[in-house]
């Protein structure tokens, strides 16, 4: 859900613009699941809460899609400017290159006329709904994109027209992927002749195979240097290799040669071989390319000709296993706090501490993680908040493993001066376009984490991570959740304070209800408890008051089967 904040005006004030999307997919539509293609419908709401009356000229959506790229040329040569007469760079940046091609274009009004003799409609103060609805163009849209140079993007915007102020407006992105389908006897395999030609086969070969491959550092030979010191072997260290098979499937795509005969004479011209193949049941894993291996499918076409060698050409296939991230493991908030002393022995200044809070695991390329955070500088340092998203690969081959770490995407606070306080009350983080997350390989696993750190001059980082999977079919319905959660959040200071009654309640008299006779026959005899007062040599009030109450959770989050998010379980390959 894409949201806007408050805006000016007069007679009224806008508390929220938002605009929420559906996923076709999982209501039964023509989607993909994690985007959209060519024929869809795109349907959702626009949702506008008001403080107070307010007049509207319009409120309209406009649907876009366009490629573009841009970059600037470098400088060239001025003949005989330098001394000497010598060629040298013009100053200043080369000439501009720019182009643009539009895809997409769809325009909608989302409000009726207003009435005869008026320009504006008047909308009450509260929440109103505008539902939309509009069909992507039949012609195949190209996928979105972001590279160096340029990008293809699709979005989705909600404009507020509104007298006499300035025009406001929220958007969000649309995921199109360019759809695929490889049973569609529309893929062919294309063959022109210049003259006759004899041909002993053409075979179609589909396949899928994750691959790592890496070379150990040479150890230490011990003794082997001056005075007997370990020194490092020469040439590399022993090499790791693994390969899995995900797809192996062959087809002849010519039919057998008369009988006597070995080949298929073939006249010039253009032949086509249309074929058609289905991938498996099974779940295929998500195409990946990394640092030390690949998760790589293809599709090729080999000319077995004779007496020649045989001629190929092959294609790319991109496969990818959707996750749900609304699934109820996803769901679930991670909270994390740690602190940290500054200074050693005699000399410290003071601890700073951090807690940190994400609504749920789970989240789609293009998101943006809000993120809870509280930090307490209580050291002599200035210091610095900093969130980032971290890439962890895994590689696995010959009972080793080799782990790569990157980081992707990255935010950065407000500096913390010493005895200060500050808050995060959801700060945005938004995902790059990156691989989903990769759970189900063997040898290869893709994971994310959320990092929120403080950078303290002289001293060691302070640093809590929390698991991320980036999925590929967005959650839907979350917008309710959000609020009650950040509400929940904001609210966790406030119980800080929270003393206990001078007089609590006396608890329910159960005797009235289950008679001593009968509580006797169904419970077993316990030895009497330990008086936990008599230890503490104090009444029990006494210790409570050091506690830290938190707020009960809200009904509509209670978790029937909890799952302890607070720690980070290790994950080990199957083979």
């Amino acid at each position: 859900m894409a949201a806007a904040g408050p805006g000016p005006g007069a007679g009224g004030a806008v508390k929220m613009l938002a605009l929420v999307l559906e996923d076709e997919a999982r209501r039964g539509g023509g989607g993909s699941g994690g985007g959209y293609c060519s024929g869809d419908t795109v349907s959702g709401q626009v949702l506008l809460e008001l403080a107070g009356p307010l007049p509207l000229r319009g409120l309209r959506l406009e649907a876009a899609g366009r490629a573009r790229v841009a970059w600037s040329e470098s400088p060239g040569a001025v003949p005989g400017a330098g001394t000497w007469g010598v060629a040298v760079r013009a100053p200043g940046p080369g000439p501009r290159r720019e182009a643009e091609v539009r895809y997409l274009d769809i325009r909608q009004s989302l409000l009726r006329d207003p009435p005869e003799g008026e320009e504006n409609l008047i909308f009450l103060d509260g929440r109103h709904e505008f539902p939309f609805s509009f069909q992507l163009p039949q012609e195949p849209l190209v996928t979105s994109f972001t590279g160096k140079y340029g990008s293809i993007q699709y979005y989705v915007k909600a404009v507020l027209e509104r007298p006499a102020v300035p025009d406001q407006s929220v958007q969000t992105e649309l995921q199109v992927i360019s759809h695929i389908d490889v049973s569609s006897p529309a893929l062919l395999v294309l063959l022109e002749l210049a003259g006759p030609l004899p041909l002993r086969g053409l075979r179609l070969e589909a396949a899928g195979r994750a691959r790592v491959a890496w070379s150990e550092s040479p150890g230490a030979v011990p003794g082997a240097g001056t005075w007997g010191v370990a020194v490092r072997a020469p040439g590399p260290g022993p090499r790791r290799e693994a390969e899995v098979r995900y797809l192996d499937i062959r087809q002849s795509l010519l039919r057998d040669p008369p009988e006597g005969e070995e080949n298929l004479i073939f006249l010039d011209g253009r032949h086509e071989f249309p074929f058609s193949f289905q991938l498996p049941q099974e779940p295929l894993v998500t195409s990946f390319t990394g640092k030390y291996g690949s998760i790589q499918y293809y599709v090729k076409a080999v000319l077995e000709r004779p007496a020649v060698p045989d001629q190929s050409v092959q294609t790319e296939l991109q496969v990818i296993s959707h996750i749900d991230v609304s699934s109820p493991a996803l769901l679930t908030p991670v909270l994390r706090s740690q602190e940290k002393m500054v200074g050693c022995w005699f000399f410290t200044s003071g601890p700073v501490s951090l807690s940190a809070k994400i609504e749920r695991k789970g989240y789609c390329n293009g998101e943006a993680i809000p993120i809870y955070a509280e930090i307490e500088n209580c050291s002599s340092r200035l210091i610095v908040p900093k969130a980032a998203i971290f890439q962890t690969q895994t590689y696995l081959a010959s009972g080793k493993t080799k782990t790569f770490r990157q980081m992707v995407a990255n935010v950065r606070g407000n500096h913390i001066a010493s005895g200060s306080t500050d808050t995060w009350n959801g700060k945005t983080l938004k995902i790059p376009p990156v691989s989903p997350s990769i759970l189900d390989c063997c040898i290869i696993r893709v994971e994310y984490s959320l990092a929120v750190y403080i950078h303290i001059p002289g001293a060691k980082k302070l640093m809590i991570e929390m698991p991320l999977v980036i999925g590929t079919i967005p959650c839907i319905g979350f917008s309710s959740r959000n609020s009650s959660i950040t509400s929940q959040f904001s609210m966790d200071m406030s119980w800080l304070a929270l003393t206990m009654p001078e007089h609590p309640e006396a608890p329910p008299n159960y005797a009235d209800v289950v008679s001593e006779e009968e509580f006797s026959r169904h419970v077993p005899a316990y030895p009497p408890p330990i008086d936990c007062e008599e230890q503490l040599c104090c009444p029990v009030f006494a210790y409570i008051q050091e506690f830290r109450f938190q707020p009960p959770p809200l009904y509509s989050e209670i978790d029937p089967h909890p799952t302890d998010v607070e720690e980070v379980q290790p994950v080990s390959f199957m083979l």
